[in-house]
């Protein structure tokens, strides 16, 4: 039978499972943060749900009350949904276009008077445990409160419906826990007439380490007695997502030194990122296998061939990106399987067509760290993959790249104007320039129409191309005249020039 303690704060639940005083805690700990999607479907259905139940309460109340000072803020009911919608997604953190898969990471250093918090950045902010500020980590002077917060904000909450359960037991980072739940009111949902919604906080913690200072949990009452280790924290009426909170290292130097804790924490960043760069590699070609080009009924050419063929024209593989990572990808993502058909199989029944879209993928390069492409020569792309809006960027300069130098793009920036439409300024060729895209969130297929537009502009001698086998996905490439009949000629592939207005939409402006 499980041994289950249920405490509630109120009537002073607060006791320690360990009777020894202990020391304050003095050393290093290193926390990864992470937002999980398991269930992208459930999940978009319910914050649809409440978006819905949320625009029908402020309806109604805007129609009863017209006058209200909520109400009077708006000129209408359209501009009042407007803004009650935005304001749900971003709290909701549905659709708003942030990365919530990037990797999110901290290093804490303590020691007997301050704590250095890294926060993801190469140079830490110094927290005085004395007085709780934030000091300038070179005069060790309190920071000024226009430049950053000021002050450590700890909460003093007291946490109702608290469940102990010492029979559940996990080693984190080498600590022995035990399970904590606590279930909290949730005020986003009782808004709606849905107050049995809860925020379920499940935790693993430990009475072994005394310090009130935790990268996972800043309320004083809790941290009197137990020290959170692991924190899940989902919400019962949003289902499909969680986010949890789990220290992966925790020393008191007696058994590792400083650097080797700084070298641990560097392994901990790079392997997070080639994690995250793999899975948004694995998400692209997953969505490039729901639209594998339609292949044009031909004779089947040697695969060995068609890669004579198109290296002649000059698709070379990256030094980095061989044939065994394209063969990797491919099974990955469902494309082949190997005990039914090989990758040169699968590449020969479908000749050229399929070797030209996988020569425009690309891969994570563990060593760089950065996407490399198989092939400099073109691109395989998929309007989607403009998601989040950072892709423009990256695409211009890959666009910039295939063009061997006659089209050059530097200074690229993003902003976002009052109106919520989304620019690029750049220069191309030294030339300073700015195009007005479409609002965040909406994609401008007409980015790539302007492409064609500079190579006119700047009399380049080739042009972009167009090649397209009957998917929503394509393949952009650049080419001299004399290399477009080339490569139509040996490839047979009816590779046409990128036309502004038959591919894509012109642009507005």
């Amino acid at each position: 039978m499980k041994k289950i303690i249920t405490i509630l704060l109120c009537m002073s639940f607060f006791f320690s499972f360990s009777q020894e005083i202990k020391e304050e805690f003095k050393g290093e700990i290193h926390i990864v943060y992470k937002t999980v999607l398991y269930d992208e479907e459930l999940f978009s259905s319910d914050a649809e749900r409440y978006l819905a139940k949320s625009d029908s309460v402020v309806t109604i109340d805007y129609l009863k009350n017209p006058n209200s000072p909520q109400n009077k803020k708006y000129s209408s009911l359209e501009g009042h949904l407007s803004n009650n919608r935005l304001m749900n997604m971003i709290l909701l953190r549905y659709n708003t276009g942030s990365d919530l898969k990037r990797p999110k990471y901290d290093r804490w250093v303590y020691t007997d008077s301050f704590i250095k918090m890294y926060k993801y950045l190469k140079k830490p902010y110094i927290l005085d445990k004395q007085t709780n500020t934030y000091l300038n980590r070179y005069t060790k002077k309190p920071m000024s409160i226009d430049r950053v917060l000021a002050e450590y904000k700890f909460t003093n909450m007291l946490l109702n419906n608290i469940v102990v359960d010492t029979s559940d037991i996990k080693v984190i980072a080498g600590i022995k826990c035990f399970k904590v739940t606590f279930y909290g009111n949730s005020n986003f949902f009782d808004i709606i007439g849905e107050s049995d919604k809860r925020v379920v906080s499940e935790m693993y913690v430990t009475d072994s380490i005394r310090s009130k200072y935790n990268p996972i949990l800043n309320n004083i009452p809790f941290l009197d007695k137990f020290y959170p280790m692991y924190l899940k924290t989902y919400h019962t009426g949003i289902r499909g997502r969680y986010s949890e909170r789990l220290i992966v290292k925790l020393s008191d130097y007696s058994d590792v030194s400083k650097k080797e804790l700084e070298v641990s924490y560097a392994k901990l960043k790079d392997s997070l990122f080639a994690e995250y760069f793999t899975n948004i590699e694995i998400e692209k070609a997953k969505e490039r296998a729901k639209y594998m080009p339609k292949i044009e009924k031909r004779e089947p050419v040697p695969f060995k061939e068609q890669l004579e063929v198109l290296e002649s024209l000059g698709y070379k593989l990256n030094p980095k990106a061989s044939l065994k990572d394209m063969e990797k990808e491919l099974i990955i993502n469902g494309v082949i399987d190997t005990v039914e058909i090989s990758m040169e199989d699968f590449f020969t029944t479908n000749p050229y067509s399929s070797l030209y879209y996988h020569m425009g993928w690309t891969k994570y390069d563990k060593e760089t760290k950065t996407m490399i492409p198989y092939t400099g020569k073109c691109i395989w792309y998929d309007l989607e993959f403009i998601d989040p809006s950072s892709e423009y960027i990256t695409l211009m300069k890959r666009m910039g790249d295939i063009t061997d130098g006659e089209l050059s793009f530097s200074n690229i920036s993003m902003h976002t104007d009052k109106e919520n439409y989304e620019w690029i300024h750049f220069k191309v060729n030294g030339v300073k320039k700015e195009w007005k895209l479409e609002k965040v969130h909406y994609i401008a297929d007409s980015y790539f129409s302007r492409f064609a537009l500079l190579t006119e502009e700047f009399k380049t001698k080739g042009r972009f191309t167009y090649y397209n086998s009957g998917s929503q996905q394509f393949v952009i490439d650049y080419a001299t005249p004399e290399e477009q009949k080339k490569f139509v000629d040996k490839t047979g592939l009816q590779r046409e020039w990128l036309i502004v207005g038959k591919h894509f939409s012109k642009p507005k402006d």
